[in-house]
């Protein structure tokens, strides 16, 4: 069949979702969702059998929808509509959640729905569920939209109330008040975009990337170390590393690089390849053996603008 993506970001959802259209013998062009007039260009040119949406920031306008048959990927279980669908499923701590592949009509999320799966939701940031699970249980539900779409078999959607977008009022941290969970929660909540908008130092940045701290204690957001380019920071009950800012306007950056002269003074709390794993704190590499074996650990980041 010949397949439109139509996406705003060629996105890990997107990626995984033409590999493998491609290795089922489909044909598949990508086209991004800029204007209205390139898009119904790009359409024109390629004259799909249909287009699908993995991921899209904006909603399609109804000259395409009405002309030609349309589905969006929405990472949200049936009767889920709107926007940030991920934030709201970890903020209300949701056991189970999921995908479904809905037909694009006037109605925000509200067209018939030709597939849907669901899955556990794990403790874990929003990027890393996104990348895992969301990719997983959508490929798992596009094996059932092609023979749902053959045989015309749909499912109404629930047209529940669309909730809004999930603002930086909603993902804002109180150093005063929040407790360490809460504070891991929200930036968890918002990795890997966009990210909490806060101030350290003086700089108005963007946070992401956090990991517990058991033992080093401080004031609220008073940084007491650094380590490997993220920086500590006391809590009101603990401590929590942050490992990147995205100062406003600017990249996604190791703590340390944005931060740069002003943590001098600051320690560097480093930590040896083995060291004792029976206490939270943060690390990039790290050393593991058991008999004969040793694992290495490394954690790794995207950067992204």
């Amino acid at each position: 069949m010949k397949i439109l993506l139509m996406c705003s970001v060629f996105n890990s959802l997107t990626q995984a979702v033409y590999t493998v259209l491609i290795d089922k013998g489909h044909q598949v062009s990508v086209a991004y969702a800029i204007s209205e007039v390139q898009m119904l260009t790009e359409i024109e040119d390629f004259e799909p059998e249909f287009i699908l949406c993995p991921f899209l920031k904006r909603y399609l306008p109804e000259s395409i929808y009405d002309n030609y048959p349309t589905f969006i990927v929405h990472p949200g279980p049936i009767g889920d509509r709107g926007p940030n669908a991920l934030e709201y499923a970890l903020q209300n701590h949701t056991k189970e959640w999921g995908v479904v592949i809905v037909k694009a009509n006037k109605l925000y999320d509200g067209g018939d729905i030709y597939a849907q799966k669901n899955f556990k939701v794990r403790e874990t940031s929003k990027a890393s569920l996104y990348r895992q699970e969301i990719v997983r249980t959508t490929l798992q539900a596009l094996e059932a939209f092609f023979t749902n779409l053959k045989n015309n078999e749909v499912t109404p959607q629930i047209l529940n109330p669309i909730h809004e977008h999930f603002n930086q009022l909603k993902r804002s941290i109180d150093w005063l008040k929040d407790d360490t969970d809460t504070i891991i929660r929200k930036i968890h909540i918002s990795d890997s975009f966009p990210g909490v908008l806060d101030e350290i130092m003086g700089v108005s940045c963007y946070l992401f990337g956090v990991h517990k701290e058991d033992k080093l204690r401080g004031s609220p957001k008073e940084i007491l170390a650094k380590r490997n380019g993220a920086i500590c920071l006391g809590t009101i009950d603990s401590a929590v590393w942050i490992s990147h800012l995205k100062e406003v306007g600017g990249f996604k950056l190791p703590a340390t690089y944005v931060l740069k002269d002003k943590l001098i003074g600051i320690k560097e709390d480093r930590l040896p390849l083995l060291f004792d794993k029976s206490y939270e704190t943060f690390y990039e590499v790290s050393v593991a053996k058991r008999d004969n074996v040793a694992r290495i650990f490394i954690l790794t980041f995207i950067m992204v603008r």
